[in-house]
């Protein structure tokens, strides 16, 4: 980004972490990944380059994989368990409650700056959840409705 723009670095970060997130791991993951690669560090703390991408997304999957191939040969007799499935319901809970933090903080709070942007938010959630329509249609009708706002000069 460059230092002239309106949203700083580290929004557009969370932004995006946000939005791979919601649907996906490996996509996160990835441009996680692609982000360290990215960057400039202005000193010399870690790898940089395609060496500090190809580390972090090590790191990244590592854990959950060396978990999955921990827990799988056990998993059908821990899936009957009721604690499991307790810690499995909290365990859900845990990331709706991070996501729905995550899109207020850096996505609300720096998106939503006016009547014109909550309009077309509610408008996009009502496609979305009320009609059910496509993600990728309330995604184009959200950009052809954030194109007219700019023209018209509605905020």
């Amino acid at each position: 980004m460059t230092h002239g723009s309106r949203t700083s670095d580290s929004s557009v970060l969370e932004a995006s972490i946000f939005a791979n997130a919601r649907y996906v791991l490996a996509p996160m993951t990835i441009r996680c990944s692609s982000l360290y690669n990215a960057r400039r560090w202005s000193s010399n703390s870690g790898p940089a380059g395609l060496r500090g991408a190809a580390i972090a997304l090590i790191a990244i999957f590592l854990p959950g994989f060396l978990l999955l191939v921990g827990v799988l040969p056990f998993w059908n007799s821990l899936r009957e368990k009721a604690w499991t499935q307790a810690l499995m319901r909290g365990a859900n809970a845990a990331v709706v409650g991070i996501l729905a933090a995550a899109l207020y903080m850096p996505v609300f709070t720096t998106a939503i700056v006016g009547v014109g942007a909550f309009s077309l938010a509610v408008v996009c959630f009502v496609l979305l959840m009320g009609w059910k329509l496509p993600p990728w249609v309330v995604v184009i009708a959200g950009a052809v409705g954030g194109v007219a706002r700019g023209l018209t000069g509605m905020h």
